[in-house]
């Protein structure tokens, strides 16, 4: 909006060589306003470059982004100088906006100038007849000052501007206008996360006044959005319990569990601080329930992807009557959520048992995790259980990391040989299974789990607790269903059906026909063999036994040989009745009597159908040997 002609032929000009985009208009005080309304609406523009007086009335009327070219001081020079020069009386007029700087102009020429300002343009008039009182021969001003001035007896200069700030004025309008564009944008794209966030948000400014929320707000904490919006914090609908957490000094916090009837949510602020000031505040609340949706989902893609259990009682081989007793107890464990503790030696298929408890579970279809506890350091184990945050310890992931019992939520956690834990970590262990708790190295928060625990065992836990090498109150808690898995030689009907199957897999795996062989031969052979690895050793065996039988008929004595091999490997291996060829029948007898009772933790009746005798006569026979 140009208020004199040669302004408006020189951005023109300026426009043109520039090739942008300017709608160019001529207005000065007089009718710049109105022009300048009808010709932003028409064009739909945002922004107005103008000067002088003409400018500070578009700013203080018009809705619209004002931008001023600026009058330099050397454009004021340049219309007093010759006047100076010619030993005029000179009166300078006009906005502050024009004028400034006149007066470091006449400290410099030593010349005695008239300074008129103008604050509003409706006492121009006034103005130009306090100038001619002055006794002013030249009026140096903006376009309307001059336009005054003309046919008053004096002489008239317009304060002109060069082209450069004309085209620093554009340069500065694009600039802005470009601003303004990506403010939009980002506005928008925060508008867009504001309103499909399935949180809670709402948006607090420095008065504390609630200036926005979106749906998810108004879904967690039912209320409608005219009971918040643009209400003080205080005088709000808002639940007490959050206006607590608000009321709180510093602009973010940890967060807070809240209750809100019967619903319960997770309410966390933050707030944006402007220097040493806090001007606003987010709220963000999180429905807990969704949450725990979300996390069990979470947890069943990673049980989907390896957190899983494979075997089943369906897929258990079994001929041992004993043992369908262990595996029907097993089921009848599995249909509730109480910590299991399998025993038995190594081999025995513990880990089998464990994974079929989970499958035949309501947790079936939650992940299984399964760890080893002789298989880590005590600090490594504690941190794969428990997790911990950044910066923990030295090594930590950057972003922490989730512990195996967070992994195992809604599923079971498959602990084997608990017995090699450290008493420290036994501690932390008993107060999972209490609370239902646990709590992330280096973290002091405490994270809800549910989790069904199935520990086991190699050795005799309560000969460990009198030890002192395990917690009593820790094996109390954990023996609540307990299962006793047999070795192979306390269940001789097992072995062969099991090593059929795993030569059947085997020879599949290998390539190799099934070895020919004799039933009879085979269960004779192999039953006169303790098998100390029990199932293991006997799964070894078989591989063995397929690979040198070559697809073909075994040789003469290939068993025999193998198992001979099997006892040499194992002289004085733990677990094996070590009973020399020279030994008393008697002594055989009592030997074994002692290790049935030993595996049955000396429970008489136990070991009675272990041995397939009654108590009495097992009483008796203990008795006699005394």
């Amino acid at each position: 909006m140009a208020p004199y002609p040669e302004l408006y032929k020189q951005a023109r000009e300026v426009i043109a060589r520039n090739k942008v985009d300017v709608v160019v208009e001529q207005g000065d005080l007089g009718n710049g306003l109105t022009r300048a309304l009808e010709v932003t609406e028409a064009n739909n523009i945002d922004i107005v470059i103008s000067r002088g007086g003409t400018a500070s009335l578009l700013r203080k009327h018009l809705n619209r982004i004002v931008i001023e070219i600026p009058v330099t001081g050397y454009d004021l020079l340049r219309a007093i100088y010759p006047h100076f020069v010619a030993g005029k009386r000179i009166a300078v007029v006009g906005y502050q906006n024009i004028i400034y700087g006149v007066q470091s102009i006449a400290a410099i020429l030593n010349a005695d100038l008239g300074i008129f300002t103008v604050t509003q343009s409706s006492v121009m008039e006034e103005v130009i007849a306090d100038v001619l009182k002055w006794g002013a021969e030249v009026i140096v001003g903006d376009a309307v000052s001059t336009a005054l001035g003309k046919g008053k007896g004096v002489t008239v200069e317009l304060i002109k501007s060069g082209e450069e700030a004309i085209e620093n004025a554009i340069q500065n309008a694009i600039q802005v206008h470009d601003q303004i564009i990506e403010k939009i944008a980002t506005l928008k794209r925060m508008n867009s996360i504001f309103e499909h966030s399935q949180n809670g948000i709402i948006y607090i400014d420095s008065a504390g006044e609630i200036k926005q929320l979106n749906e998810g707000a108004l879904v967690c904490l039912k209320i409608s959005a005219d009971q918040l919006l643009h209400k003080k914090v205080g005088e709000s609908c808002l639940p007490d319990a959050i206006k607590r957490i608000l009321g709180r000094k510093g602009g973010a916090n940890d967060g807070a569990v809240v209750k809100l009837g019967t619903e319960t949510v997770y309410v966390k602020t933050i707030g944006i601080d402007v220097g040493k000031r806090n001007e606003e505040t987010i709220v963000f609340i999180h429905d807990t329930g969704k949450i725990q949706k979300l996390e069990a989902q979470i947890r069943k893609e990673l049980s989907e992807k390896g957190l899983q259990a494979h075997y089943s009682f369906e897929t258990m081989i079994t001929g041992d009557p004993i043992n369908k007793v262990t595996i029907n107890k097993a089921k009848q464990y599995s249909l509730t959520d109480s910590t299991v503790l399998l025993l038995g030696e190594t081999g025995t298929g513990k880990e089998f048992f464990a994974q079929s408890i989970h499958n035949h579970s309501a947790r079936k279809n939650g992940p299984f995790v399964a760890v080893n506890c002789a298989a880590l350091p005590d600090t490594l184990l504690e941190s794969e259980l428990f997790g911990y945050i950044e910066g923990a310890f030295t090594g930590a992931n950057k972003g922490g990391r989730k512990g195996l019992f967070e992994l195992a939520h809604l599923g079971t956690i498959f602990l084997d040989e608990i017995n090699e834990m450290n008493t420290n970590l036994q501690a932390r262990f008993l107060r999972v299974l209490q609370e239902k708790e646990i709590m992330r190295i280096g973290d002091n928060k405490v994270i809800s789990i549910d989790v069904r625990v199935i520990a086991a065992t190699n050795k005799d836990l309560y000969r460990e607790v009198q030890n002192g090498r395990f917690r009593s109150d820790l094996y109390y808690r954990i023996k609540v269903l307990d299962i006793e898995i047999l070795p192979l030689r306390k269940r001789p009907l097992d072995i062969y059906p099991l090593f059929q199957n795993f030569i059947h897999y085997y020879a599949e795996k290998h390539g190799y026909s099934m070895p020919a062989h004799t039933e009879e031969q085979f269960v004779e052979s192999l039953a006169r063999y303790s098998w100390p690895g029990n199932i293991r050793e006997l799964k070894n065996f078989s591989e063995k036994f397929v690979i040198l039988s070559s697809g073909g008929s075994p040789p003469k004595g290939l068993i025999e040989e193998l198992l001979a091999n099997e006892r040499e490997e194992r002289i004085d291996a733990p677990g094996e009745l070590q009973a020399s060829a020279n030994m008393p029948l008697e002594e055989k007898e009592l030997e074994y009597i002692r290790a049935v009772m030993l595996d049955a933790n000396y429970n008489i009746s136990h070991a009675s159908r272990i041995l397939g005798i009654s108590r009495g006569t097992l009483r008796r026979k203990l008795n006699s040997k005394v």
